[in-house]
């Protein structure tokens, strides 16, 4: 009974592992530094760094399929330097 238990949890541990490993190298969004940091978390703290990778995982976001809305003109008056042209362009009577 007892071999069982370790047994399954040898087994267990590898293929978390192994997930947790693959899940980093086929990360799209990770520079090779990160992949390599992530590795060794995976594989230096058994089974709470092939957690802390699946936690905090972070999956491409899908495309929406639509084209961008075309900005309001009036949205940004107070960001841009335009709005701010215009204005005294108007009190100058250019």
């Amino acid at each position: 009974m007892r071999i069982e238990v370790v047994v399954f949890a040898g087994v267990l541990y590898a293929l978390l592992t192994m997930w947790a490993s693959i899940l980093v190298i086929v990360d799209e969004l990770s520079s090779p530094l990160q992949k390599i940091a992530q590795l060794a978390l995976v594989w230096g703290i058994p089974v709470l760094g092939s957690l802390i990778v699946f936690g905090l995982h972070r999956k491409p976001e899908k495309p929406s399929g639509k084209y961008r809305q075309d900005l309001d003109a009036g949205d940004d008056f107070a960001m841009s330097g335009a709005g701010v042209r215009r204005t005294q362009e108007a009190l100058d009577g250019d």
